[in-house]
């Protein structure tokens, strides 16, 4: 009988290197600037979620007590991919998080226009005088 050696798959993942989170959260951070990931509000305060085609949701959370930003993947069927929080991140994967939150903060509470009301309220002050 002929052995035929074990060779390792030239596609093989290496696993003792964590996915590449960073190129992740960099696309998320991308598409939803450029409108094309949409968040909304979560069911819990300071969360914001966003689906892509349904095939994965993410949602985005600060966890007041320890001010923990968490990221969490699900896939079509609801189950969890992963949870990263930037505490156990990279420094540059963890401020692309955060700014990812922030951004994810903005679009679901919509503050750009809330902004836009105030200034425009302030403008009116100007001309009840």
């Amino acid at each position: 009988m002929e052995e035929h050696p074990i060779t390792p798959n030239d596609n093989a993942r290496e696993y003792d290197v964590d996915p590449n989170y960073d190129v992740l959260v960099d696309k998320l951070h991308t598409r939803t600037v450029e409108r094309k990931i949409i968040w909304e509000l979560g069911d819990e305060h300071d969360e914001y979620v966003a689906s892509l085609r349904g095939k994965a949701t993410f949602t985005l959370r600060r966890i007041k007590e320890n001010y923990k930003y968490v990221l969490t993947m699900r896939n079509e069927t609801g189950e969890i991919v992963f949870r990263i929080s930037h505490d156990n991140l990279p420094a540059s994967s963890s401020e692309a998080l955060l700014r990812l939150y922030k951004l994810a903060e903005r679009i679901a509470k919509q503050i750009d226009d809330e902004v836009d009301k105030a200034i425009d309220l302030l403008d009116d002050l100007d001309d009840d005088e």
